[in-house]
């Protein structure tokens, strides 16, 4: 503003002298007083003829050829309206530009100028002034506006170096006034608009800087006919050299239908027969104007006016809104027959058009009504024009439209032309209330320039730069370069076309010597320089018309070039082409039939022009897509298509276009239904589709046929049957469409906690079993489990994802497949495969090796436990003693802890397989790895292995109590005198051999009893619980057919050895501390106590190395093993059943710790440090499943697996320490227990040849009895040592 106001100073002294000049002509009424500072001050004074007081006064003494000078530097007006009217030669002027400042809130004060001749207004200020007119049509009033200044029917008019400003109301208003009107060097800034009056409470309308019409009628005018005056014929009018800034109109869309106060700054209407008038309207600036269309500038020829000339030339128009169109300027042609406007003109020439915003046109807009069918006569010409930082939703720049709907066809428009025009960095927005370059900016919208049915023209050099929302978007017009021009479009956006999108019955028209550049322009879509899409694909194969470029036909030689660099879409081309066959036509012009040319041929300039593409090595394919020319199956047509209700169907084929690329067309689909026995219909998601994908809602088994259609104009269709499936596992169907079960509580399956909605696939907690029951398929049938370890597949992640399909096969393979199972939970082997002897897991192998099962079953078990047993009874073992007791527990154990792992090294993997072969014996498990498992006989089962492994037991103690025998028979002690000089091996008790049995066979006969008997239940949707399965064959009814007699084998096995065992060595030791001794004398309790007196060489097996108070931990310790022993084979999940173990272990430890309840401290410290050791075991179990599941860190796995595998080992090797020291030990005794027999032997040779040969006296060599006594190493050889 500060801009605006030193242009001001400079206006008003500079006109200074030509006022003097002009009142010494005339009668001169002052309005102010003589000996005023204002009159006082220094320069030139006026010849005044009278004095008056105030400007009311002035003019009712005005007379032709009179100047009114004001003298003082603000004149007040109160609530009144100056008018001045039926005058010749008045001049408004004063002696230094004073203020006429109008006091008032309203609408009331002004000044009105009728039918006055020769006026001259000058060097005033009118502020805040606004006075009520009517527009009226034959007399009639149509609406009320105010003005400032209110001219009417006036000629000759020069309006200079003035300044309207705040009005209430439009500043200027001039109507129908005639001969050479010139306004010029003058401000009009911030009149806008009120509501409501003093004199009317109709809705009060005008604003704007200035209003200027040549009307039908005025009026003035008597008998006024709109189509057969004179008036408004032959003026010319001149704006120049003004600031319009900051006005604006009511901005109230309903008040379009009975308002001529459209435009914010200047509004320019010529009406009625306006005729052969010339408008000038230059070197002026628009700046932040509003109106609801052309917000800086308005120009509208309506009705009939003919040969008028409107030239817009070196303005500026920036800042402007329109909330419709045009916010910089807002152009048209506006008339029905028969009264039409002909030959009129709007030039706009070297102006500069930026920053401006608006609903559609946010540089400009031009509109125009159906003129003619064959000359549009009306012009508008653009040259020298820059459009720049312009926003709109439609038509950034330019906005070029029809005003009616529907547009007949071979109709003319004008033709708009551009000459050497710039199109720079206009915004394509969602919303005009954008104020920067980055608020709102959208790359959805049509165009810097948009033009519907409204061709255009281009000469010269056009460029394009920079805009978003697709340079150039046009349809149903002809988009006309002409000869010689140049147009560039360069880094240009859009959706459909970054540089030009071409739509309809639009073509590109080019004349010779044409050069059209694109360069780094972008779709998001299709086409990233050109998109074509035509609606009249199947006649321009035969006429040619909707080729995407026609020519001009000329004898010359027809020359134009395309270039074409580093344009791209979403699909990586540069054009996209309806199709090119039209364009056949323009190489063959001259032919009846038309035949095909190659894509190559086409873009020369032999036919459409020399098109050159840089990008993928020139070739024509590589830069073009065309629409969907053909359907081509991928191979999966059949009879019925299966679809996932709400699932994305993926059509079985794919569409190709003339290139014979995917095509990117969108398709579109029409559903029918089939007679559906429930009477459902399936229904259609969505009707289009972009991806060849549908989504189809409905319930299963509901039938439909599909019907699928290019939106192209060829209309190719292909039909398919389709037949709705039930919901993935997972999934469940509501409302016709399959949703995720989690999100229902009530409706959900345990373990599936997420889902993924776009590939419809469930994601099930890890180490849990899913599946159908009976492989029937429907989600009230879907279970999911525990599943066995060992038995499911094993994805080392939290969940796995399940199948997009309801497949009973697919989701059992998915569950199962990898470990060659099947069925619920994953309890059956599949074909031709069977449950593995020695593995722990169960795992199923082959059939195919099955022949030698046999053999290796007395290879791996009978003989080991043969063997086994031999030597224990042979050697007397007791496995129940102090230094043993604690390894034994430990070696049975460990199996427990390790079996679950997986270890990732081969090093690894054989330094397990060498601790179960170190530890296996100790509780009859010798080859328990899957390596060494084996066929024992086909079809075999779970509950086939679990009866072997009984029998082998059964076998166990079948041997152990037949070598018993064997050792005490006399057969067996002759044996033994024939084989050596004395026996080698003393008898031993039945019952230290049964507790040796016992220690070694109970934790496999727990482990098997609970697995035999382990419940698993199936939980359905909603959590309820299905029928018991057994844990380890889902497919067998728990308690039913052969299970039940294995489950009441596992009970008698629980309640006699499981149970008993530990109960009776941990109730005896305290049997009589809790009973008082005149109890024990009752005759029934005296019984008992003598028949459990008889048990007490049993007991003492078991207890002989505790403290006496604490032998009942013989008990614990079975109990021990049967607590661990349940946990692993009671609960389905490792990393649970580990921490239940973890939890024990530290229990066991920390009762141990503090008890010490072994005799011998050294067994205290053995067992606590076993304890501990699988503690540490178990903690790095830990480590290692969570490192699996996440698997970040490879050597971290490897790393804890040795780890945990070296503290495996310590007990181990500590013992085979023990042992060989005892051997070398043991070794060494039997030498110097040789020697000593041969020393007394030696002395008693000699005692014998003293005896017979010295006179018969007899000499005692002996040993000291207090060494022999103390020496116990010496007395079992004192046993057999025989002296006579």
């Amino acid at each position: 503003m500060a801009v605006i106001r030193s242009i001001s100073t400079v206006l008003f002294l500079s006109g200074l002298l030509l006022v003097y000049s002009e009142t010494v002509l005339s009668d001169c009424i002052c309005v102010g007083d003589e000996h005023s500072d204002d009159y006082s001050a220094p320069g030139p004074k006026p010849n005044c003829s009278r004095l008056v007081s105030n400007l009311v006064e002035a003019t009712q003494e005005i007379a032709h050829h009179s100047t009114i000078m004001l003298l003082r530097g603000e004149e007040v007006i109160s609530s009144s309206v100056i008018i001045i009217e039926n005058l010749i030669n008045i001049n408004v002027t004063s002696i230094k530009s004073t203020r006429i400042v109008c006091d008032q809130h309203s609408v009331g004060s002004g000044i009105t100028l009728i039918n006055v001749t020769n006026l001259t207004l000058s060097h005033i200020t009118v502020e805040s002034c606004g006075a009520l007119h009517n527009v009226t049509d034959k007399g009639k009033l149509e609406y009320f506006f105010s003005s400032a200044i209110y001219l009417e029917n006036c000629t000759n008019i020069d309006i200079g170096y003035i300044k309207v400003s705040d009005s209430y109301g439009t500043g200027l208003c001039v109507l129908n006034s005639n001969g050479f009107i010139t306004i010029h060097h003058s401000m009009f800034i911030n009149n806008t608009v009120i509501n409501g009056s003093v004199d009317t409470s109709e809705l009060l309308l005008g604003g704007g800087g200035i209003y200027f019409e040549l009307s039908k009628c005025s009026p003035q005018w008597q008998d006024c006919d709109p189509y057969s005056n004179t008036y408004n014929i032959n003026n010319t009018i001149n704006i120049n050299n003004c600031i319009i800034a900051n006005n604006s109109v009511l901005a109230d869309p309903d008040s379009i239908q009975f308002t001529n106060f459209r435009g914010g700054g200047l509004i320019f209407w010529v009406r009625g027969t306006s005729k052969n008038n010339t408008a000038v309207i230059e070197d002026s600036v628009f700046e932040g104007n509003a109106g609801l269309y052309g917000g800086g500038l308005f120009v509208q020829f309506f009705g009939r006016p003919t040969y008028n000339n409107v030239t817009i030339k070196n303005i500026t128009s920036k800042g402007n809104m329109a909330r419709l169109g045009g916010g910089g300027i807002d152009l048209g042609y506006y008339s029905f027959r028969p009264h039409l406007n002909r030959h009129n003109n709007i030039t706009v020439i070297s102006s500069i058009i930026m920053s401006n915003r608006a609903y559609f046109g946010g540089g400009n807009a031009f509109f125009s009504t159906l003129v003619t069918n064959t000359d549009p006569n009306n012009r508008v010409h653009f040259y020298d024009t820059l459009w720049t930082l312009n926003r709109a939703t439609y038509g950034s720049a330019v906005y070029l439209e029809p005003v009616i709907n529907d547009v007949p066809a071979n109709s003319f428009f004008p033709i708009p032309r551009f000459t050497n025009c710039n199109f720079t960095q206009n915004f394509i927005v969602v919303s005009v209330s954008g104020t920067s370059a980055g608020v709102s900016v959208s790359s959805v919208g049509a165009g810097a320039m948009n033009s519907k049915a409204i061709s255009a023209q281009l000469e010269e050099s056009i460029l394009f730069e920079a805009n978003n929302g697709t340079a150039v978007y046009f349809i149903d017009c002809i988009f006309l370069v002409e000869e010689n021009a140049s147009i560039t479009f360069r880094n240009n956006s859009g959706t459909y076309g970054g540089a030009m999108s071409i739509n309809g019955f639009a073509s590109l028209y080019i004349k010779s010597n044409v050069s059209l550049n694109f360069t780094n322009n972008y779709a998001t879509v299709k086409g990233g320089a050109i998109y074509f899409f035509s609606t009249d694909i199947k006649t321009s194969l035969l006429t040619g018309s909707s080729c995407f470029v026609e020519r001009f036909r000329t004898k010359k030689r027809f020359e134009t070039s395309f270039y074409f660099r580093n344009n791209t879409d979403s699909f990586n081309k540069t054009l996209f082409i309806s199709s090119l066959l039209p364009c056949n036509k323009l190489c063959q012009s001259t032919n009846v039939y038309l035949t095909y040319i190659e894509p190559e041929r086409l873009l020369t300039d032999e036919c459409i022009g020399n098109f050159t593409f840089v990008d993928y090595n020139g070739s024509v394919s590589a830069n073009i897509a065309t629409e969907t020319s053909e359907f081509v199956h991928d191979g999966t047509m059949r009879d019925i298509f299966l679809v996932v209700p709400g699932k994305d169907f993926i059509l079985p084929f794919t569409t190709k276009d003339e290139f014979d690329h995917n095509s990117t067309e969108p398709l579109f689909a029409v559903l029918s239904s089939n007679n559906n026995d429930n009477g459902n219909i399936p229904k259609l998601q969505n009707i289009y589709t972009a991806n060849n994908r549908f989504q189809i809602k409905g319930q299963s088994n509901d039938t439909g046929h599909l019907e699928i259609r290019t939106l192209d104009f060829r209309n190719l269709t292909v039909g398919l049957d389709i037949k709705l499936t039930e919901c993935p596992p997972g999934f469940i169907n509501r409302n016709d469409t399959c949703l995720c079960s989690a999100d229902y509580i009530g409706e959900h399956y345990d373990g599936i906690t997420r889902c993924d909605n776009q590939e419809f696939q469930a994601s099930i907690v890890s180490g849990l079993w899913v599946g159908y029951k009976d492989d029937l398929v429907f989600e009230n049938n879907l279970y999911t489990a525990t599943c066995p370890p060992g038995y499911c597949n094993d994805s080392h992640t939290s969940s796995t994802k399940l199948p997009s399909e309801a497949n009973a096969t697919v989701l059992s393979t998915l569950i199962c497949g990898d470990k060659n199972r099947m069925g619920v939970l994953c309890g059956e082997c599949i074909k031709d495969h069977c449950v593995y002897f020695n593995s722990p897991t169960y795992k199923c192998g082959s059939n195919d090796d099955c022949s030698y099962g046999a053999l290796y079953y007395i290879l791996s078990s009978i003989l080991p436990l043969s063997l086994l047993f031999t030597i224990v009874v042979l050697f007397g073992v007791n496995l129940s003693s102090g230094a043993l007791n604690g390894f034994v527990f430990y070696a049975q154990i460990i199996g427990y802890f390790a079996n679950g792992e997986t270890y990732t090294t081969k090093f690894e993997q054989v330094l397990h397989l060498i601790s179960v072969l170190l530890y296996g014996p100790f509780s009859l498990k010798f080859f328990n790895e899957n390596t060494f498992s084996f066929c024992l006989f086909k079809e075999s089962n779970f509950l086939t292995i679990m009866a072997m492994e009984a029998l082998s037991l059964l076998f166990s103690l079948v041997l152990v109590i037949v070598l018993v025998f064997i050792m005490k028979s006399n057969y067996f002690y002759k044996l033994q005198f024939m084989c050596c000089k004395r026996p080698i091996f003393k008898p031993t008790t039945l019952t230290k051999a049964l507790t040796t049995f016992l220690i070694l066979c109970y934790s496999q006969t727990t482990q098997i009893c609970f697995e035999v008997l382990h419940i698993g239940f199936l939980r359905g949707k909603g959590g309820g619980i299905d029928s018991a399965r057994v844990f380890r064959m889902g497919n067998q009814v728990y308690f039913a057919d052969w299970h039940i007699l294995c489950a009441i084998i596992a009970l008698i096995g629980i309640l006699t050895v499981v149970t008993i065992t530990p109960l009776c060595l941990i109730l005896y030791p305290v049997f009589f501390k809790i009973i008082p001794p005149k109890l024990q004398e009752k005759k029934l309790i005296s019984f008992f106590v003598a028949k459990v007196e008889t048990l007490k060489p049993v007991f003492d097996a078991f207890q002989g190395c505790y403290k006496d108070q604490y032998r009942f931990f013989a008990g614990l310790y079975f109990l021990y093993r049967a607590i661990i022993v349940g946990v692993f084979a009671l609960i389905g999940i490792h990393l649970a059943s580990l921490s239940v173990a973890q939890v024990i272990l530290m229990i066991i430890l920390s009762l141990h710790l503090w008890i010490q309840p072994y005799q011998t401290p050294l067994h205290n410290r053995i067992d606590g440090a076993l304890f501990l050791c699988l503690g540490i075991i178990t903690t790095l179990s830990f480590t290692r499943h969570f490192e699996t599941t996440s698997q970040s860190q490879q050597w971290v796995l490897t790393f804890t697996g040795l780890l945990q595998l070296f503290f495996v080992y310590i007990p181990g090797i500590v013992a085979l320490i023990v042992v060989v020291v005892l051997a070398m030990r043991k070794c060494c005794k039997k030498v110097n227990e040789k020697e000593f027999i041969v020393k007394q032997k030696k002395q008693k040779d000699e005692l014998t040849e003293t005896l017979h040969y010295h006179d018969h006296r007899i000499t005692t060599s002996y040993l000291n009895m207090e060494d022999i006594r103390s020496d116990d190493d010496l007395r079992e050889e004192f046993e057999v040592l025989n002296i006579n």
